[in-house]
């Protein structure tokens, strides 16, 4: 990807989180503008993992891994499931994601019951957020233990 590629793409997940995290913190009622900022956001965190070349699969899933277990409440009881890496392009450039399910304890320390989730090694993006797990988790490359 080049610098100019790279330089859009961040400034245009820059604005979206700006976008969403002031949405958030005036606590306004913008759930449509908050859900789309959230994938705006989000694809362009997956899109900043493109691979330009040759990619250590199993490093980048422990690294996604970690970015899923990092936004749990409680991280040491995390279960995963039906781990894989997939990839998907985006603007015609192709990108990793880890799809799979979690499910770990909640703040009252019962389990949530499995959850899909697409994640990289910078974010997250949980079930009740995923409008594109057809988009993005479609091409499985490598099945993740």
């Amino acid at each position: 990807m080049g610098w100019e590629a790279l330089n859009t793409v961040f400034a245009t997940v820059s604005n979206a989180a700006f976008n969403l995290i002031a949405c958030q913190l005036a606590k306004s009622h913008c759930l449509k503008e908050n859900a789309v900022l959230r994938l705006l956001v989000t694809w362009g965190l997956l899109a900043m993992s493109l691979t330009a070349g040759a990619v250590d699969l199993d490093a980048w899933a422990s690294a996604a891994k970690r970015r899923v277990i990092e936004d749990l409440k409680d991280p040491k009881s995390a279960q995963f499931r039906r781990l894989y890496i997939s990839e998907w392009s985006i603007q015609g450039r192709k990108a990793l994601a880890l799809c799979g399910e979690v499910n770990a304890r909640n703040s009252y320390g019962g389990y949530t019951g499995f959850q899909r989730f697409i994640a990289d090694k910078d974010g997250v993006v949980f079930d009740k957020e995923l409008y594109v797990w057809d988009d993005i988790c479609a091409r499985k490359i490598k099945t993740v233990n």
